[in-house]
């Protein structure tokens, strides 16, 4: 079973060490940044183009920019621009709660297309949609993360191999305490990191639906 997962892990691997793509073209292209001080990663960044392939960036607010390139499931990429075009791919809407609940991070979506840019920026939505859309991010890269920390073990540190992959394989393992719900009145919470089937199909993912919206 370990030998499979790590074969598994080697294909993915083999993909992120593909070339960028072009981000010059007049192709769709949708990002999501989200900027929290004192997470893990502080600063996020993922951008992707209706083909699936795209960057993934995560690190500390003050290391310098590193790219890595990714690349999508065709369903995982769908599921993206359609929850984009249902929030009118961001064209003057505002996605804010205007309500009073923890910082969650500043969080930003991006729809470019022929020269075209719409942007809509917030902490916390009630739209489901946005909830979807950055809860489908944020699970893309939790599973770039563990990549990250794979690509390290296969080079430095094999005895942690098993462990990460385990992580990977049961992610049931890492929401045994449910979805977190926003605090209120600015009692800060964590990021979530929750997994996901991205770079291909991974059997056993699910999604999770935020809890309630905060009371005012």
């Amino acid at each position: 079973m370990l030998i499979s997962a790590l074969a598994a892990v080697a294909a993915t691997l083999a993909m992120g060490s593909a070339v960028l793509p072009d981000q010059g073209t007049g192709r769709a292209k949708l990002a999501y940044t989200k900027v929290l001080q004192g997470s893990s990663p502080e600063y996020l960044s993922i951008s992707v183009d209706r083909a699936g392939s795209g960057t993934y960036d995560g690190r500390k607010l003050d290391d310098p920019p590193h790219p890595r390139p990714l690349k999508l499931s065709d369903a995982t990429t769908q599921k993206l621009f359609e929850l984009a075009a249902a929030l009118d791919d961001f064209r003057s809407v505002d996605l804010e709660s205007h309500k009073r609940v923890a910082n969650l991070g500043t969080k930003t979506l991006t729809y470019e297309e022929d020269g075209q840019k719409y942007q809509a920026q917030f902490n916390y939505s009630l739209r489901r949609e946005a909830q979807e859309l950055s809860e489908l991010f944020e699970k893309i890269a939790a599973v770039e993360q563990h990549i990250v920390v794979l690509e390290y073990a296969a080079k430095y540190d094999h005895l942690s191999l098993p462990r990460e992959l385990l992580q990977i394989q049961n992610p049931d393992r890492s929401q045994q305490q449910g979805p977190r719900r926003p605090a209120i009145d600015g009692a800060r919470a964590g990021p979530d990191r929750a997994q996901s089937p991205l770079s291909a199909p991974r059997p056993g993912a699910r999604s999770e639906h935020p809890g309630a919206p905060p009371e005012q």
